[in-house]
């Protein structure tokens, strides 16, 4: 169990609560995390001006934060959805400026093809995989649909 805050990201027993000796990589330590998202070993993690992957096991940041840091995540079995925000510099990496969007096989660590161009300007707040639809929320220039 983890828990992320102003204070950083904190490893808890899931059957005390008791606080356990795990630790961050530093560049997570002392700044906000708001999004922890725990898959396949990893935490994908977004805060206050920091972004990116750690091992869940060790904490250590992992390759994998040059590509998929992002502001909002979702998982749909081996597919991770990865959504930035251009105005702080958070796009994802292989997608860029252009979509705001993109997605990863996250038994290879490869993004996918997946990288749709919804608007010239996107903040993705939530993504939320079903079945064969992907709905994204968030602040768009234009309205779609």
């Amino acid at each position: 169990l983890y828990a992320g805050g102003s204070g950083g990201l904190i490893a808890l027993d899931s059957d005390t609560g008791a606080r356990l000796p795990w630790r961050v990589a530093p560049v997570f330590r002392g700044t906000e995390i708001d999004v922890v998202l725990p898959t396949h070993g990893l935490l994908f993690l977004h805060g206050f001006d920091v972004s990116g992957v750690v091992s869940a096991r060790t904490g250590r940041t992992q390759a994998l934060s040059k590509k998929a840091s992002g502001v909002a995540y979702a998982v749909d079995g081996d597919l991770l959805y990865v959504g930035g925000d251009l105005r702080y510099g958070s796009a994802p990496a292989p997608v860029g400026a252009d979509h705001n969007l993109g997605a990863f096989d996250l038994s290879t660590h490869r993004a996918t093809s997946w990288a749709p161009r919804l608007d010239n300007y996107v903040n993705v707040a939530k993504i939320v995989p079903s079945g064969s639809n992907v709905l994204v929320l968030g602040a768009f220039d234009n309205t779609i649909g």
